[in-house]
């Protein structure tokens, strides 16, 4: 479904629970494809993906994993 995740990370899931944790620890609502994308890909690496947006060009390089990423 993802054709853009490179890499499978190791030891990264996440359950759906975990991610209603963060969700209302930080008062947030993640779209329902983002909460997809990180109950099957947390931590995965991904190619870069440019998207458009109203003739705007976007690019995105990274998805930063949920509760087991590292703060640089």
């Amino acid at each position: 479904m993802y054709g853009f995740v490179k890499e499978k990370s190791e030891n990264t899931h996440i359950s759906s629970c975990e991610v209603l944790e963060i969700e209302n620890k930080y008062n947030i609502n993640f779209p329902t494809m983002l909460k997809e994308y990180y109950l099957q890909h947390n931590g995965d690496k991904i190619r870069l993906c440019i998207f458009t947006v109203d003739e705007e060009e976007f690019g995105v390089a990274k998805i930063v994993e949920l509760k087991y990423g590292t703060v640089v």
